[in-house]
């Protein structure tokens, strides 16, 4: 099953069904799903995200508001903030991946959840000065939004894990294409390497110097 949109569109039909007492199910199926992501098939521009053939795109136009707690409005918030309608939805995940892989790292704060790694002073600049994305989160506002908080549903809940697709495993940081890597992302102690290079971002993972 290698249709980007097939995949997405069972995958979050299995988290709808999730909510109704199928979580179990649910997590085995879309740890499954995630992690066959086939990049291939994704776009690198907002046009496919708008192409009126997606299932995604007709399941998104005619969903309605989505109900989210406090904890899951705010990374929903944050991960729209920060990806808005630029991105593609590989990049959404790996976003969120990156968040699920913060968790417990010492130099992240030692965070013990998705919400603390998003709450983390200095974490996300989108977070810390409220940008307008930030402002007008909705989540029926549009199908970018509507995805986000489907996502942010899997990241708070428990009983799933986000696996996205191999290389998304150790990824820790990532950067707009559009500047250069921050120098203090490396130390004498370790460095960071670039793991991938999406259409907007570069993601990286960080290694112990020997």
């Amino acid at each position: 099953m290698n249709d980007f949109n097939k995949i997405n569109d069972v995958y979050l039909e299995m988290i709808n069904e999730s909510f109704a007492g199928k979580v179990g199910t649910a997590a085995l199926i879309g740890s499954a799903i995630l992690g066959n992501l086939n990049a291939g098939t994704l776009s690198n521009n907002n046009s496919s995200k708008l192409n009126g053939n997606s299932t995604i795109t007709k399941t998104a136009q005619k969903s309605s508001e989505i109900p989210l707690t406090a904890d899951e409005l705010f990374i929903a918030k944050t991960l729209y903030s920060e990806t808005s309608t630029l991105c593609t939805y590989e990049e959404i995940i790996a976003i969120a991946c990156v968040i699920q892989n913060r968790i417990g790292l010492k130099d992240f704060g030692n965070c013990k959840n998705e919400l603390e790694v998003c709450k983390h002073p200095g974490t996300f600049s989108s977070v810390t000065k409220h940008n307008s994305n930030w402002d007008q989160y909705k989540t029926s506002l549009n199908k970018f939004v509507n995805y986000d908080a489907k996502v942010a549903k899997i990241l708070l809940n428990p009983k799933f894990k986000l696996a996205g697709k191999p290389w998304m495993k150790d990824i820790v940081y990532y950067h707009d294409k559009s500047i250069s890597k921050p120098k203090s992302w490396d130390n004498k102690y370790y460095k960071t390497i670039l793991v991938k290079e999406t259409p907007k971002f570069k993601f990286y993972k960080v290694e112990k110097k020997k």
